[in-house]
């Protein structure tokens, strides 16, 4: 493990990369999720985007509009991934996980930040497979070019919305747990 804060998180996020990559049925989870947020793309740019065009002009409706359709996808993917399978920080306390690591100094903060970055870094994943098929299938109509992402767009759309979406997603998680605990215990 690591000798500081910094070096720790970072092992617990590369970990649950490397759980997410090796568990088939992980990774096949998170490809069906992948797949639906390429075809949300394309059913927004053939046939909602068609229509929408009619309510809003381009520069209203990209690339704010499409975003806002998939951060549901980011939120129910990371609040799945936060209580099923092997990433999951249910998972870390069942497999004793969180006990082997905090033996070797590593604090419950430092478990808790490094699995909020491990799912931080898998939405913009998400958000960012999500846009590039939403920039591709949006280049232009009728000769105008549409995406036109400014530095302000992609910090907003990009980094920060899938940032709430996953802390909301933790929020949740957090007080579904504290619930279960108090009426499991009675108090």
């Amino acid at each position: 493990m690591g000798k500081n804060a910094l070096t720790s998180w970072l092992v617990i996020t590369a970990k649950d990369f490397k759980v997410l990559f090796r568990n088939k049925f992980l990774f096949l989870i998170y490809f069906a999720v992948g797949i639906s947020i390429i075809l949300l793309a394309l059913f927004i740019k053939f046939y909602l985007g068609s229509t929408m065009f009619r309510f809003f002009t381009p520069d209203q409706y990209l690339p704010a509009l499409p975003n806002y359709m998939v951060y549901f996808v980011i939120f129910a993917s990371s609040l799945y991934m936060m209580s099923q399978g092997a990433v999951s920080v249910t998972q870390e306390h069942e497999s004793g996980a969180a006990d082997r690591l905090m033996t070797m100094n590593v604090g419950t903060a430092t478990i808790y930040f490094g699995k909020f970055v491990f799912f931080y870094l898998v939405a913009l994943l998400q958000i960012i497979l999500f846009n590039l098929i939403s920039t591709l299938l949006f280049w232009e109509i009728e000769g105008i070019h549409l995406m036109n992402w400014t530095v302000p767009d992609v910090l907003l759309y990009v980094l920060v919305w899938p940032f709430f979406m996953v802390l909301g997603a933790a929020l949740l998680y957090a007080l579904i747990t504290l619930i279960r605990r108090v009426t499991k215990t009675g108090k």
